[in-house]
């Protein structure tokens, strides 16, 4: 199991070795080890314990829009859902017409990385047909719940 210095670690987490400093004073995140000299060090279980909390807590909620004709009505049914599902969400919407120019390419790279827990459409048939499955497929490996509201 990897040990890492503070510094290392807090490198690997994005923020600076005195955020963790304070962060071990509030009982935020503790060292796994302290030696007498004070110095702190975390481990590999501390490092993925603490990049799966951030995931969980920052993974956003969007929703995607392809229609260039009726964007405003699939838009106005998204905020309308939105607002009685009491949530917040950034949309994405699509203006190209090809999927390697697309919106919906950077929602899939958002998928990828993890960073997205609910896509909210109008209905299946604004992805992409030539992308649909793979993109339910990246969607179920990545326990993204897709919602699809008519």
């Amino acid at each position: 199991m990897k040990i890492y210095k503070i510094s290392e670690f807090a490198d690997e987490i994005g923020v600076t070795a005195q955020t963790l400093r304070i962060w071990d004073k509030k009982d935020k995140l503790k060292p796994a080890m302290k030696h007498d000299n004070g110095w702190r060090y975390y481990t590999e279980a501390q490092l993925e314990q603490y990049r799966d909390t951030v995931k969980d807590t920052y993974r956003k909620k969007i929703g995607y829009v392809n229609d260039v004709d009726s964007h405003s009505h699939q838009m106005s049914l998204i905020e309308s859902y939105a607002a009685n599902e009491d949530i917040e969400i950034e949309y994405f919407i699509e203006t190209g017409r090809h999927y390697e120019l697309s919106e919906l390419k950077k929602v899939v790279g958002q998928m990828l990385d993890g960073d997205i827990e609910v896509i909210i459409i109008e209905r299946k048939d604004v992805i992409f047909s030539e992308i649909l499955t793979v993109f339910l497929q990246i969607a179920e490996s990545n326990d993204i719940e897709i919602r699809c509201i008519k």
